[in-house]
């Protein structure tokens, strides 16, 4: 798994050039949206589970555009709740009972259950074989199950508001912590609330303010850190570990963020943003068609990095579509192999129209879809960092990861401090490496 790990997250720098060459030829039809055709012929009744409830217009897009093509196919479709994929999927697992077509994301929890036979290898498909190369080798488990198709590339970005800014008297956008802290305090000085916080949602603080300090403080130093944290009794407790929870503090404490933030869920971190309640807002590249609907949105690399350090990016494979397989199933469900495709490839230009994600197809292969202009140009920039960094999630062992994101949420309570991090984690990594 060593080699397919390192394999893996070195594609994280090469996805770069290979989406920002979006046009370069590859020999597959070409799909702009949702094909129009109609295939009665096709019958059956599957199941599906997905991370979209962000996305009900991508949902309705889905479900009318599948039963007009497949008219004679039934679809029970459920939306996944909580947050992760991997937490929906593991009662699923236990009960022998996965979703004939379902979400699912990159990481340790995956490949282990890819190679377990809990998912179905989708090479051949018409999404697998056209999705850009480095994005498929993260798909790609330790024994070579290519089990996901991801819904987009994706890169974690500050998104601000410029007025806001231009009213506070901000010339420059930082670029470390130190500069970022003071654009907090000059936003709150001019009586603005400098920041959203997804305290209601653990997953989202997770890919942001967890992955970032990750980046910065410890990843930027130690390249080989996934290695480390999933094949040995890797140590939590360091002066790096307890900054990356020390500066979340930070935040809050000094009143950077807006009321109700342990409660505040995507949708309102989103809500607060657009009607400029707050002047910045942490998100991925997926919420890009939600946040840039207007002019006065500009977007830059998060700064937490320290003074005369030079920024780590975050950026991998976004949540993707992948196919359930249980114990004793042969082959998988023609309807369901119809279903996943339309899913991951017919509607996909429709999808990434609504998400404004980057892309994951070339536009040779797949035409229409849209990027702004703005999340282009900061992806160029983080493209040409010389270090972006996976998200947290890819990095450890699934049941390390939960604790971590449990501990932020301790940490802003006072249920715990910053430098109980290795005390929290420590024990949880020694049970993993027992259990390998």
């Amino acid at each position: 798994m060593k080699k397919n790990l390192i394999r893996t997250l070195l594609s994280v720098t090469c996805i770069l050039s290979l989406v920002l060459s979006l046009t370069a030829c590859k020999p597959a039809a070409s799909s702009s949206s949702a094909s129009a055709s109609t295939d009665t012929n096709m019958t059956g009744e599957i199941d599906a589970l997905l991370w979209m409830s962000s996305y009900p217009t991508v949902v309705d897009q889905i479900t009318t555009g599948f039963k007009a093509k497949y008219p004679n196919i039934t679809v029970n479709l459920q939306m996944m709740s909580g947050n992760s994929t991997s937490e929906n999927l593991e009662p699923r697992i236990a009960a022998n009972n996965m979703p004939d077509v379902t979400s699912v994301d990159i990481g340790e929890w995956y490949y282990t259950n890819a190679d377990k036979g809990y998912f179905w290898d989708l090479a051949g498909t018409q999404a697998w074989d056209n999705e850009l190369p480095s994005i498929q080798s993260q798909w790609t488990s330790p024994k070579g199950v290519k089990y996901g198709v991801s819904y987009g590339v994706a890169a974690m970005f500050i998104y601000y508001n410029k007025d806001m800014f231009t009213a506070a008297g901000i010339k420059n956008l930082p670029t470390n912590w130190e500069e970022f802290l003071a654009t907090c305090e000059t936003l709150k000085t001019a009586g603005k609330v400098a920041l959203s916080w997804p305290g209601g949602f653990a997953n989202m603080f997770g890919h942001t303010f967890i992955s970032a300090g990750i980046a910065n403080l410890i990843y930027a130093d130690n390249k080989d850190l996934a290695n480390k944290a999933l094949y040995s009794n890797y140590d939590y407790g360091t002066a790096a570990w307890t900054e990356i929870y020390q500066r979340n503090v930070d935040l809050v404490t000094k009143g950077y963020v807006n009321k109700g933030y342990m409660s505040t869920d995507y949708a309102e971190s989103v809500r607060l943003f657009v009607a400029g309640e707050v002047a910045m807002t942490f998100q991925g590249s997926w919420s890009a068609g939600d946040l840039l609907k207007t002019d006065n949105v500009g977007m830059f690399i998060p700064p937490w990095n320290n003074k005369g350090k030079t920024v780590v990016g975050n950026m991998a494979g976004e949540t993707g579509f992948g196919m359930g397989k249980n114990p004793g199933d042969t082959a998988p469900d023609p309807a369901a192999k119809a279903f996943f495709n339309f899913c991951a490839f017919d509607n996909y230009a429709n999808m990434q129209n609504q998400t404004g994600t980057i892309p994951i197809y070339p536009t040779s292969v797949v035409s229409g879809t849209k990027v702004d202009a703005r999340i282009q140009t900061c992806f160029d920039q983080m493209a040409a960092l010389p270090l972006n960094a996976p998200l947290a999630f890819q990095l450890f062992p699934g049941s390390v990861y939960t604790a971590m994101l449990q501990l932020g949420q301790d940490v802003l309570t006072g249920a715990k401090t910053p430098a109980d991090v290795g005390t929290v984690l420590d024990p949880i990594q020694t049970e993993y490496m027992k259990s390998k």
